[in-house]
């Protein structure tokens, strides 16, 4: 599996927010680190600087996360996970950092997002 950590390095992030709750950017980097030991690997992204063309790339990735067949979602779904209803993507991986999971046939999962019962953020999804 590769990680992509998408964030605003040194921006100030909001764990009042559902999607960012339990959120330390040094114990997410740690969780990562323990996972690269384990044959995994991860890439950091600055979410304040992408241009159109990555932001593009990187969104197609998460629908297409989303969109996979239902046997392999399970019960997971986008609703507002990056910014609020009328604006959903306003927060990716800025305001709310976003990690996004690859195996050999591309993205394939996507934190935090919406199941049936609640938010899986990034540190749930780490700690499990």
């Amino acid at each position: 599996m590769h990680f992509v950590l998408i964030h605003g390095p040194g921006r100030a992030v909001d764990t009042v927010r559902t999607q960012n709750v339990g959120y330390d950017y040094g114990q997410v980097v740690a969780a990562l680190a323990r996972l690269d030991v384990q044959g995994h690997s991860h890439t950091e992204v600055d979410g304040t600087g992408l241009s159109d063309e990555r932001l593009t790339e990187l969104k197609r990735d998460v629908r297409r996360a989303f969109n996979a067949p239902s046997h392999k979602r399970k019960g997971r779904k986008r609703g507002n996970s990056f910014g609020t209803n009328s604006q959903p993507w306003q927060d990716f991986g800025t305001g709310i950092p976003v990690l996004l999971v690859y195996d050999d046939d591309g993205c394939v999962d996507v934190y935090p997002h919406q199941e049936s019962d609640g938010t899986v953020t990034i540190t749930k999804y780490l700690t499990r």
